[in-house]
């Protein structure tokens, strides 16, 4: 995580805040579900918190075994998820 902010933040600038960043994808050990973790829900909250600063949702993408994959935007820290089928 050592200097992600700062590169972030020359990314913003750089492109005139045209692409920023809006969240985080991780996966999930195979025969677990693509459904946030605890800690994926306290991150998410964390996430959606900042990007409210600029007006966008946040945005988690969960991988797991076999191509699936759950998408989750906005508002899974208040405990309704939206997940988008892809």
């Amino acid at each position: 995580m050592e200097g992600v902010p700062e590169e972030l933040t020359r990314i913003s600038e750089c492109t005139g805040r045209q692409v920023v960043y809006v969240g985080e994808w991780h996966s999930h050990p195979d025969r677990c579900s693509v459904r946030p973790s605890e800690d994926d829900k306290e991150l998410f909250a964390y996430l959606q918190h900042e990007r409210l600063t600029d007006g966008l949702p946040a945005v988690m993408a969960i991988a797991g075994e076999h191509g699936t994959t759950g998408w989750y935007v906005a508002d899974i820290a208040a405990g309704a998820e939206h997940r988008l089928p892809i």
